[in-house]
């Protein structure tokens, strides 16, 4: 009985080792699409983190909306 254990054993683990290496031969390591890295910005206003292309910009600060950007040019004057 000791025997026949060992060898189905060792035969499940070559098994899931072959398995293995086949599937890291069809999906080898570093093959994944890099992310999309967008730049984000923080609203002067209220804090919240925006994606740059959809912010309101003025003077060099940043908004997340319109009312905002506003709020920001009647703060400074």
């Amino acid at each position: 009985m000791g025997l026949r254990s060992l060898i189905l054993i060792l035969g499940i683990l070559l098994v899931i080792h072959l398995v293995r290496r086949a599937y890291r031969q069809l999906h080898p390591p570093g093959n994944e699409k890099p992310s999309k890295k967008v730049d984000t910005v923080r609203c002067d206003a209220c804090g919240m983190y925006l994606p740059k292309s959809e912010a309101f910009e003025r003077h060099g600060k940043h908004y997340c909306c319109k009312a905002h950007r506003e709020k920001g040019r009647s703060r400074k004057g």
